[in-house]
């Protein structure tokens, strides 16, 4: 007798386990859930959107899954997500300063070769005339405001914003350098033939 109550109370004693286990499961994991909520927006503020965007991409949308297990009541699957969204906020926290670096480094070896090129347009434009010059001046106008945005965000830590600026900067440089040089040439060759040209009516 006395083994046979042993054995149920072994028995009574795991299937209360189980029985909280299963309590437990059937919850949101709502502590998980928040936890991981502040390691996202903590990733965020600390700028991970522009140095660790796509490990925060990762997070977020573990955390959007966690979410949506909890509306379909797939609270275990939830916990899961949550836990592995928390994870991935953290890893991208933990990314943002060495990015940082990488991107301020290569900023600064940019930057003052595209101010020079910038200048040199301006410059190069200053000295011409004729109508074609005056159809470049709003483009180069133009690029100059993107030049004061771009240094802006240089100015402002916001490297990788400023390398993106760079490289379409670089983009309009090149098309404008080009039409500078087309535009120099045209007028070199028009001073050419104008003292040609008053010498014939001279005759």
């Amino acid at each position: 007798m006395k083994t046979y109550l042993r054995k149920w109370a072994g028995k009574a004693g795991g299937l209360a386990g189980l029985i909280l286990m299963a309590a437990a499961c059937a919850k949101p994991p709502t502590q998980e859930i928040s936890q991981a909520e502040n390691a996202v927006n903590a990733a965020i503020q600390s700028g991970a959107e522009e140095y660790a965007a796509g490990q925060l991409q990762l997070a977020q949308e573990a955390l959007n899954d966690a979410n949506a297990k909890v509306e379909s009541k797939d609270y275990k699957g939830a916990k899961t997500a949550a836990m592995d969204a928390k994870a991935k906020a953290e890893q991208a926290s933990a990314q943002i300063e060495a990015n940082k670096q990488a991107a301020k480094t290569e900023a600064s070896g940019k930057i003052e070769p595209l101010k020079t090129r910038v200048e040199a347009v301006k410059a190069a434009l200053a000295k011409l005339s004729g109508p074609a010059v005056d159809a470049m001046k709003a483009p180069v106008e133009a690029l100059g405001q993107a030049w004061d945005s771009l240094q802006a965000d240089y100015n402002g830590e916001r490297y990788s914003s400023a390398l993106q600026k760079m490289a379409d900067m670089e983009t309009q440089l090149a098309e404008m350098e080009g039409k500078v040089a087309q535009a120099a040439a045209q007028s070199k060759k028009q001073k050419r033939t104008a003292p040609a040209t008053k010498r014939k009516r001279k005759k």
